[in-house]
Formats: structure tokens, C-alpha cells, sequence
């Protein structure tokens, strides 16, 4: 398996951030879990890019664990 570097854009960085101390406003753990959930989607990212879609000519993915709540919110108000 090929692993390919993972670049942030300058806006993904600064979510990233604004993210960890969002988060830790709530409970420093609650930073830990957010920074560990974005590490390892960036590391999954480097090993199975090829499989994410492009944007800008870059692959990509959005992080699961934190739209996790936004998904069930979804399908409980369209589903029940």
C-alpha cells in the first residue's frame, strides 16, 4: 500500500484550531477526542486517498465522528 502525504489548506488549519478550542471550552477530554478523531482521519486519508472525491485536485474526506451527531439528528427527523 502507498502512503501519500496529507497537505491542510490554510482554512482547514485554522478550523482545525478553532475546532480543538471550541472543544476544550467544553472539556479539555473533549479537545483530546476531537484532535485524536482529526488525526486519524488524516491518517486514514494518507493511506486510502485514491478512494475520497477530488476537490481543487486535492482528495478528501470530512470527519466522520464529529458530523456523527448532525447524521443521527438527520435521519431521527426525516425517519422517526
Amino acid at each position: 500500500m502507498k502512503c501519500r502525504e496529507v497537505f491542510l489548506s490554510v482554512d482547514a488549519n485554522a478550523d482545525f484550531k478553532a475546532g480543538r478550542e471550541f472543544y476544550d471550552l467544553n472539556s479539555k477530554k473533549a479537545g483530546d477526542y476531537f484532535v485524536a478523531g482529526i488525526l486519524s482521519d488524516l491518517e486514514s486519508l494518507s493511506f486510502y486517498a485514491g478512494i475520497h472525491p477530488l476537490f481543487s485536485g486535492f482528495f478528501a474526506c470530512l470527519p466522520v465522528a464529529f458530523l456523527l451527531p448532525s447524521i443521527m439528528k438527520f435521519m431521527k427527523s426525516r425517519f422517526g
